[in-house]
């Protein structure tokens, strides 16, 4: 799918008034979830790798989120 095709328009027409009114969290799974389907209408192999990333990402923030000195 890419950004000047229908299913983008049809994707992100979904998407943004549902995240335009959405709370905080679920705002964020909506768009989450967005994001990966976006991207696996591409290529599937390239959502594990993205899967990957979002995790370890997130990992590491919590970790230096819980750090007790900076840097």
């Amino acid at each position: 799918m890419l950004f000047h095709t229908l299913e983008f328009v049809g994707l992100f027409l979904l998407t943004w008034p549902i995240a335009v009114w959405a709370p905080g969290r679920p705002r964020r799974v909506l768009l989450l979830l967005a994001s990966y389907f976006f991207y696996a209408w591409f290529s599937i192999p390239l959502v594990s790798l993205m899967l990957f990333s979002t995790v370890l990402d997130f990992r590491i923030g919590r970790a230096m989120h819980g750090s007790a000195e900076p840097g």
